[in-house]
């Protein structure tokens, strides 16, 4: 089985997407430091003729050392009206606006008090949106324990991992302790994690390592320069479906 583990990002680059759509199982793991210039409030479109601009959720007042799941939605602003309007302006004559547009719209209109709520609704909605049948999972309570463990090196649960699993770090261990659990042989990462893991560490505990590698083929952007990496949204709003579909598997694992 195919694993792979990510924070619930907004509305994230196609190379998220190809990384659940590589996977058997995706896990949208909140159980994490928030990190207040990352990609979980906000991501990037492009300005018809100028240079990207960031789209977010307002998020009210949270430090990096808050939990992910604490983070709140901060609805004494004029959210997500103001987000819908600013992608209503840049993408109307988007060639397929007409169809995307309500799907985004569906997803944030959505009630929700915190920002990973906000994610998951996003995320969901456009994997359905784009027919991705990888299994996605939230629910991350069986884990718990990993998280409260890990303040206390004499805790059982962790004087066990130790002894049953070689790992150099937390990081690496709470990875190969989810594969683990979910009975995993192959673990799938973003490509940025190469400077992070190991795919030798993860061979002495029986897991594979992969990094998928998005190639970033160029498609139109209104006839500007392409730029590569912006958000899902800008994807769709000029390739549709189909076209955003058949960039989903333009990418290497390595």
């Amino acid at each position: 089985m195919r694993l792979a583990i990510m924070q619930p990002y907004f509305f994230p680059y196609i190379g998220y997407f190809q990384l659940i759509a590589a996977a058997d199982k995706f896990i949208l793991y909140d159980n994490l430091n928030y990190i207040k210039k990352g990609w979980m409030h906000r991501n990037r479109i492009r300005i018809k003729g100028r240079e990207p601009i960031y789209c977010a959720v307002p998020v009210q007042r949270a430090s990096s050392w808050a939990n992910c799941r604490q983070v709140r939605v901060d609805n004494t602003q004029r959210w997500p009206g103001q987000f819908l309007d600013l992608l209503a302006y840049n993408y109307r004559r988007a060639p397929f606006f007409t169809d995307v547009f309500p799907v985004i719209e569906e997803a944030v209109s959505r009630e929700a008090t915190y920002l990973m709520e906000v994610n998951h609704h996003t995320l969901t909605a456009l994997t359905a949106f784009l027919g991705i049948p990888t299994a996605i999972t939230h629910d991350i309570t069986r884990y718990e324990p990993f998280e409260e463990a890990i303040h206390d090196p004499t805790h059982p649960l962790m004087t066990d991992l130790r002894a049953t699993i070689e790992a150099p770090d937390l990081k690496t261990l709470r990875l190969l302790y989810i594969c683990r659990c979910e009975g995993a042989d192959t673990y799938l990462n973003s490509v940025g994690g190469q400077a992070l893991y190991s795919k030798k560490v993860f061979a002495c505990n029986q897991v594979a390592l992969h990094f998928v590698q998005p190639h970033f083929r160029p498609y139109p952007q209104f006839g500007d320069a392409f730029i590569p990496g912006l958000s899902i949204i800008d994807v769709l709003m000029h390739c549709g479906r189909d076209g955003t579909r058949e960039l989903l598997e333009d990418y290497s694992l390595i």
